[in-house]
């Protein structure tokens, strides 16, 4: 049987997770915009993955 502290770590941390996705696939979203690139596959990267999709951009993404 876990322990409430675990659920409640492992749920605090997820959480986390899911908001650093989202805002590095806001910035990836808004910067390849702006750039005019097509931005689909680098967010969809970036919230699978999060900062290797957003490196990925920075390195391959931005001509």
């Amino acid at each position: 049987m876990t322990s409430p502290l675990v659920s409640t770590t492992t749920l605090a941390f997820a959480a986390i997770t899911a908001v650093a996705h989202a805002v590095l696939a806001g910035w990836v979203y808004r910067d390849a915009e702006s750039r005019e690139v097509d931005a689909t596959p680098w967010v969809v990267a970036t919230l699978l993955t999060g900062v290797l999709g957003a490196g990925g951009y920075l390195l391959v993404g931005r001509d």
